[in-house]
């Protein structure tokens, strides 16, 4: 079974609506430079990879965003897949969260750091 190698790899650390808005503008930014992405969601960051992306910390209103004309959490989440983007949600984060993989979204694979670590190689690891 071949390894899919990552140019940029991103991890999540906590449940900040914040940084995952700041991680996923920074993922749509990379892969609008055609550099390959991937997302790994540790704890319980791996709410905003639910279905109902709820439970995250200062969560501005996606009608307060629109408004200013800034993209919300899941349209930039949404940009990600359609731009190529890839997201592992972690097995303990998971069970942190209290959430199944049913609960994911479609796509998502639940793996453990070494997977994420692997799938990145030596390529760079930003953590927010």
């Amino acid at each position: 079974m071949s390894v899919l190698m990552y140019d940029v790899g991103i991890t999540l650390s906590d449940c900040s609506w914040e940084r995952h808005h700041h991680a996923f503008t920074l993922a749509c930014s990379f892969l609008a430079l055609n550099r390959s992405v991937l997302i790994f969601a540790g704890g319980r960051s791996v709410l905003t990879l639910s279905e109902k992306m709820e439970g995250l910390d200062g969560a501005l209103s996606d009608d307060l965003l629109k408004a200013r004309q800034i993209p919300s959490l899941r349209e930039l989440r949404d940009a990600i897949i359609s731009l190529g983007g890839a997201f592992m949600a972690c097995e303990t984060g998971m069970k942190m969260a209290g959430l199944s993989s049913d609960d994911l979204m479609a796509g998502i694979r639940v793996r453990g750091m070494v997977s994420f670590l692997t799938e990145v190689g030596s390529h760079p690891i930003m953590t927010l």
